[in-house]
């Protein structure tokens, strides 16, 4: 592990935090080749500017729960970041507090624009929620493929979920309460079933730079925009509930 603390321990190539309550101070880097592996329920504590970056795996046991917030409530930290590699399995991950309010932080000596980052990567995601983030995108993919079941994101100061140039397919979640979209993709393929998006300041889902959106038995509801595609993009509905927007479709 590349880190300085003492939360963390090494065994071969596997690492395991020390405590199921532990405080960074700092960036804490899972080198390729090693495993962070998470037991049981853990809670992971992040001071000012500290991060976590992924760059080899993420193990969170099926009746684990890992939980990373801020050290100080309101304070934020600078996320978690996954770059390369997989595939990779991310279930029971409950992330709150990410960003200072500006639009991008830095990891690493990398600025990122989300408070969870997949990049070129490939990720199953289930059983996960993202909260309060203060960042421009509390989830943003960068030329990755994402499967996504049960997904909750909520209040996050801009964008919920920003993908670009990726394949997600997600079914099953809630994404609500975002001041701006709920669901922004360039130059992706969208395929969304089951989920609820709401209340969100700006579109609930916007579709650009020749995306493909397949949206089916979806709730877009109660936002400016219910769904809005441009660039030569194209949405297929089927099922899907659009109400209470001031606009609902935009094309």
């Amino acid at each position: 592990v590349s880190s300085r603390f003492a939360a963390v321990e090494q065994k071969d190539q596997t690492l395991t935090f020390t405590s199921n309550r532990v405080t960074i101070d700092g960036e804490l880097i899972v080198p390729r080749g090693q495993s962070l592996i998470v037991a049981s329920d853990t809670e992971v504590s992040f001071t000012l500017n500290s991060c976590m970056i992924i760059e080899g795996d993420l193990h969170i046991a099926e009746n684990a729960r890992l939980t990373l917030r801020p050290a100080v409530p309101g304070e934020g930290w600078n996320g978690i970041h996954f770059r390369q590699g997989g595939p990779r399995v991310i279930r029971n991950l409950h992330v709150d507090g990410v960003g200072h309010g500006k639009y991008q932080l830095t990891c690493g000596g990398v600025a990122y624009t989300g408070g969870v980052s997949l990049y070129e990567t490939t990720v199953s995601i289930s059983d996960t929620t993202i909260r309060n983030s203060q960042i421009e995108d509390a989830l943003h993919l960068v030329r990755s493929e994402a499967r996504i079941d049960r997904l909750d994101i909520n209040n996050p100061q801009s964008d919920c979920i920003d993908a670009d140039f990726s394949v997600v397919t997600i079914a099953n979640s809630s994404i609500s309460k975002c001041k701006g979209d709920g669901l922004d993709v360039s130059g992706s393929l969208l395929n969304a079933s089951k989920v609820k998006i709401f209340e969100n300041g700006d579109k609930n889902i916007s579709v650009g730079e020749n995306s493909r959106a397949y949206i089916t038995h979806s709730l877009l509801a109660d936002s400016a925009f219910g769904i809005a595609s441009k660039d030569g993009s194209r949405v297929y509905l089927a099922g899907a509930i659009i109400r209470g927007n001031h606009r609902g479709i935009s094309i």
